[in-house]
């Protein structure tokens, strides 16, 4: 028999703890769907099964069922813990994050408050238990180490990613500029919602995919609505990430620039990726997997702070040769 992973679940703040308890444990159908900020409900960032298509809807979870439950949840916002308690039938609400990382197999962190992360993640990294932290990972590369240095003080496997760097649609990008067309990519541009700190990392996860880690040099332009982050790397490539506040999620895309070929991917699926990083966080407490190595995860965040501080007026910034 399988061992069912049981989680904790620390934090609900920007809604992914909704998304993932109602996709490890099913929501009832009698529980009232979740509102984001400002009161309106968003059944498309909350509700994963209502992104799936009619022939792959499911209540629960095709690979998961069974294998992963959510059976501990703790927030500071104890009736948004409560609520989705109730829908997806967890054992306890905690009244702790001590409580809530004890006698579970391994922890999330779904806060989305990075400068709370370290104090958040702290117990499960000294149990040395399985431990995923929601994008940013932290809000400066000391806190990223520090997060990690404790990781390994306590023997726990320690991943933080964006969803999108799981996306089908980017991939895709990549597989047909390389073998489809067989040219090279010069350059991608990659447009995201809401604001450069809070989601420059979903698009760097998503050049990286395409382009790889190696990024030297990072200029950029906040206007309006608008942060642009000009990325240069070892290769001559180029990139533009662009964080555009003024749409409604979800709203990415990519347009890849070979050199004979320009074409524009949407992603209109952004529940899928959320799903597949969830397998793989399963997959790292059940077999050891760990989905993004360390030095990689450093390095999307090394990227993301060089952005927003290039955006934010700090002029160009410069970073050290990527090895991996």
């Amino acid at each position: 028999a399988i061992m069912t992973v049981r989680v904790g679940v620390i934090g609900t703040k920007n809604g992914h703890a909704a998304i993932i308890a109602g996709y490890l444990n099913g929501w009832s159908e009698s529980a009232p769907t979740p509102v984001r900020a400002g009161g309106y409900v968003d059944p498309f960032y909350h509700f994963w099964q209502y992104q799936r298509t009619e022939e792959t809807m499911v209540s629960g979870s095709p690979n998961l069922g069974g294998h992963a439950r959510v059976t501990k949840i703790w927030s500071p916002d104890l009736s948004a813990a409560r609520q989705i308690a109730a829908a997806c039938d967890i054992d306890e609400v905690s009244a702790t994050i001590e409580e809530a990382s004890t006698d579970v197999d391994a922890v999330m962190v779904l806060s989305g408050e990075p400068d709370e992360h370290p104090r958040q993640a702290g117990p499960a990294l000294e149990r040395g238990l399985p431990t995923f932290i929601d994008k940013p990972l932290g809000s400066d590369m000391d806190q990223c180490r520090a997060m990690y240095a404790q990781a390994a003080r306590g023997g726990a496997r320690l991943f933080s990613a964006s969803g999108l760097r799981w996306s089908a649609e980017v991939k895709l990008a990549k597989q047909e500029f390389a073998s489809g067309y067989a040219e090279p990519i010069e350059g991608i541009y990659v447009k995201v919602p809401n604001r450069m700190d809070q989601y420059g990392i979903h698009a760097v996860e998503m050049v990286n995919v395409v382009l790889g880690a190696d990024v030297r040099s990072v200029q950029g332009v906040t206007a309006g609505h608008r942060a642009t982050a000009v990325l240069e790397y070892g290769s001559g490539q180029t990139a533009i990430i662009e964080t555009f506040y003024a749409q409604v999620r979800p709203s990415y895309c990519m347009v890849v620039y070979g050199q004979r070929h320009t074409k524009m991917y949407h992603l209109y699926d952004t529940s899928l990726p959320f799903i597949w990083m969830f397998d793989d966080f399963v997959k790292m407490v059940t077999d050891g997997t760990v989905p993004v190595p360390e030095e990689e995860v450093l390095r999307m965040m090394l990227i993301t702070f060089a952005a927003e501080r290039a955006c934010a007026g700090g002029g160009e910034v410069q970073l050290p040769p990527y090895p991996g």
